[in-house]
């Protein structure tokens, strides 16, 4: 099972969407994020503060994270988002939020690429 999205994902994004992502993003250690030039993958793994201070002045406008199952579902809480598989011939993950009046469906192979495609729309 996929565990994050991937930096293609990331490039699915408007300038709008990336902004109002990097804006929720509070960035840990071991995050794994991709710059926005290159969209290459990397990890966040320095363990002092000093270290994540400077990330966040520095790095931080420029990258954006591979969300993981975890931060994609943080990011739907106030959606109330509902995640389950349908079982048949082709195993589905179902992804239902709410938006206001709204109800939204999503249906993906794997739960973490239904939860992106939900997040997609709320950015």
């Amino acid at each position: 099972m996929k565990q994050r999205i991937t930096a293609d994902q990331l490039q699915q994004l408007t300038t709008e969407q990336q902004d109002k992502l990097k804006e929720w993003w509070k960035p840990k250690f071991s995050d794994l994020f991709a710059f926005e030039e290159y969209c290459d993958e990397h990890l966040f793994d320095a363990e002092d503060e000093e270290n994540l201070k400077l990330f966040n002045v520095k790095i931080k406008p420029f990258s954006l994270p591979l969300l993981t199952i975890g931060q994609c579902l943080s990011l739907l809480e106030p959606c109330a988002p509902v995640l389950g598989m349908k079982y048949g011939e082709h195993s589905l993950w179902n992804l239902e939020i709410w938006i206001g009046e709204d109800h939204r469906i999503f249906t993906e192979k794997e739960p973490v690429d239904a939860l992106f495609e939900a997040v997609k729309s709320i950015l």
